[in-house]
């Protein structure tokens, strides 16, 4: 009798480890999909602050001069 239950226990244990390893899997991929997302939007919103700062400091200092604008 007991033997006779060795193969299914053994099987609905390592189909319930299954099951929670890729579950793990899936949530570990959607956190690290959402944390590159708000990495990228962070720097994205910087490099822009960036740029908007250092063009202003180009047009104050020269308003109507085209050829630093094309040089940028």
């Amino acid at each position: 009798m007991f033997r006779t239950l060795k193969i299914p226990i053994g099987l609905v244990i390592a189909l319930t480890m299954s099951v929670l390893a890729l579950s793990v899997v899936i949530v570990n991929k959607l956190e690290h999909n959402a944390s590159v997302v708000d990495v990228v939007k962070g720097n994205t919103a910087t490099l822009s602050n960036a740029l908007s700062l250092q063009l202003s400091v180009v047009m104050e200092r020269s308003p109507g001069d085209n050829a630093v604008f094309s040089s940028l």
